[in-house]
């Protein structure tokens, strides 16, 4: 609720006070403002020429309120991430998972690169922080006479899955992904180990990406 008073003090005193009473009615915004200006010298002048001022003074206040709710009311605006945002992480598994979970998340968490700070090895998650074509790339390994079996997922949707079985053959057993793929900003994606298959080693190495996840971002859309 805005008012305004311009008042003109007597008929031979052109003093004048405009006063602003902005009181707005809200719990966040509470404002009062009020602005004196004093023109002129004691004189006599024309009830015409002091109706002109007055009505000057009028058009002024008006501007100087619409500046006010202009500010005021005018929404804070959010930060969008920036277009030329580089975005790479690779990580690798530094130690040994003894049983895997029916779905337990891997946390790959010997960081190689982190670029975007976009990879949470505290979960083994990415997080998208724009939309863009993605990069993924995983790898899986097992020593000889073992098996495992994990699956990529986007915001806990299956995109892909990767077995490595060693046990017929008694040796060495990988499997890897690397494709291009869309992510939402926000969109996260993890590695976890396949629903059902429980008790199964996942070799962990600190020198070696024999147990790796990857992604780095092409180019935003």
């Amino acid at each position: 609720m805005l008012k305004h008073y311009p008042m003109v003090h007597s008929p031979t005193d052109v003093v004048r006070d405009v006063i602003i009473d902005s009181s707005f009615n809200s719990n966040k915004l509470k404002k009062y403002t009020t602005i004196i200006s004093t023109h002129g010298k004691k004189g006599k002048i024309s009830n015409d020429f002091r109706k002109q001022l007055v009505s000057k003074e009028i058009k002024e206040t008006s501007s100087i309120i619409k500046r006010l709710l202009l500010e005021i009311t005018t929404a804070p605006t959010t930060t969008a991430p920036p277009l030329n945002m580089k975005v790479a992480f690779a990580a690798a598994l530094s130690k040994t998972i003894d049983s895997l979970g029916s779905h337990q998340a891997v946390e790959y968490d010997e960081v190689i690169t982190n670029e975007g700070n976009a990879y949470d090895a505290r979960h083994g998650h990415f997080t998208a922080p724009l939309k863009g074509i993605y990069l993924l790339s995983a790898i899986i390994r097992v020593r000889d006479g073992k098996f495992a079996a994990l699956e990529l997922v986007k915001n806990g949707q299956r995109i892909d899955a990767m077995v490595a079985d060693s046990r017929p053959d008694a040796h060495y057993s990988s499997q890897s992904r690397t494709f291009p793929y869309v992510l939402e900003q926000g969109d996260m994606v993890w590695l976890r180990s396949y629903s059902g298959h429980i008790g199964h080693e996942l070799e962990g190495n600190a020198s070696s990406l024999s147990n790796c996840f990857a992604d780095v971002l092409l180019f935003p859309m």
